[in-house]
């Protein structure tokens, strides 16, 4: 009801901030929030944190992430957060992608990005506004930089062909003042984590204050009552006779339970060391592997293991030779199955570690 207010207040602001903290997969709030949010003027800096958290939640709802993907734009934003959302409302393909494209274009322009999302998105621009000269040298800085892939040939060819007039004095003038392709920043995402982690421990703590206050006031309340029990009992002889038999069969009743959970615990733990011991006697036999790249020259290749190593990832090169020129593919781990190995590649897509991806046959070189 709040959110079908027209004046809201800042408390019934504030109270529907902290539900979608908390719930930040509901659709309905979610997306009056937003909408009421623009409406005002687009997000503030405190906001952040929620929008990135509600993003992650409703992947899937077009309506939260075309908002979102338009609060980034007009912010300028490329950050992680930023690019994740772009790149799903890119991968859907509705019309309202095209201003989408052209913005971002822009973006990347300003930033100097010559890699090759980059070159996707300028190629599309391209074909849709009306700015090409300055898209001409985000491709010049692409095809300059870019290694030459099973993904990237069909982009560069393409992109050659816009550049067929210019001779090498022009393209190198174009692509000054552009970078070669780096990484896609994280620091947004382990810094929300962060945030994240920081404010579950105040929600935390403030439940144990409240927690540890009930026990005191009922444990007070029970040492008032045991010392009228006392009393009674004292000047009692049946009382007495029954507290006795009592505390017997309580004594009986926890010496059992300390025996069947003994002998439980024994048990669960021999278990699991003959399964621990099981799995360390297995080989490797999982037969999948997710290929992330290929390259014409081992030392391109050798340089992209490099880097997803300092990932903390399996990752290492074999030789192929196709038709007419040999690859040098770059795969990561493996795995028991193609949905384990799919899930673990969109994971990698999204944190930005790598581009594209598909499930092959695993093997060592």
């Amino acid at each position: 009801f709040c959110l079908a207010r027209a004046d809201k207040n800042h408390s019934s602001e504030t109270f529907i901030i902290a539900y979608l903290k908390s719930h930040p997969e509901d659709e309905e709030v979610a997306e009056n929030w937003l909408q009421q949010v623009e409406s005002h003027g687009g997000l503030k800096t405190e906001h952040y944190e929620l929008a990135f958290r509600i993003g992650n939640a409703q992947q899937e709802n077009t309506i939260i992430q075309h908002l979102l993907a338009r609060f980034y734009l007009s912010e300028g934003r490329t950050d992680f957060p930023a690019l994740q959302t772009y790149r799903q409302v890119l991968s859907e393909g509705s019309n309202q992608a095209v201003d989408i494209v052209k913005h971002l274009a822009e973006l990347f322009l300003r930033d100097g990005r010559a890699d090759e999302w980059a070159l996707r998105i300028y190629l599309r621009a391209f074909r849709l506004s009306g700015e090409r000269c300055r898209l001409l040298r985000g491709i010049a800085a692409c095809v300059h930089w870019l290694h030459e892939t099973e993904r990237t040939t069909h982009l560069l060819q393409q992109a050659r062909k816009l550049l067929v007039s210019l001779d090498e004095m022009q393209l190198k003038k174009l692509r000054e003042g552009f970078n070669p392709p780096g990484p896609e920043p994280t620091e947004a995402k382990i810094s929300a984590q962060l945030k994240v982690s920081i404010t579950l421990w105040k929600v935390v703590r403030q439940i144990g204050s409240s927690f540890f206050n009930v026990i005191t006031s009922a444990a007070l309340e029970l040492i008032g009552r045991a010392r009228d029990a006392i009393n009674l009992i004292k000047r009692s002889r049946r009382a007495k006779l029954i507290l006795e038999w009592t505390m017997i069969t309580v004594l009986a009743i926890g010496v059992i339970t300390l025996m069947v959970n003994t002998i439980s615990y024994l048990i669960r733990s021999k278990r699991a060391l003959y399964e621990k011991e099981k799995t360390i006697e297995i080989a490797v036999t999982d037969p999948f592997t997710l290929q992330v790249a290929a390259y014409l020259k081992p030392q391109d290749a050798e340089r992209y293991v490099k880097y997803l190593k300092t990932k903390r990832l399996d990752a290492f090169w074999i030789k192929r030779r196709g038709k007419r020129k040999v690859w040098y593919q770059v795969r990561v781990s493996h795995f028991a199955n193609k949905a384990s190995a799919r899930a673990y590649g969109k994971s990698l897509k999204a944190e930005g570690i790598i581009d594209d991806f598909y499930v092959a046959n695993y093997e060592r070189p």
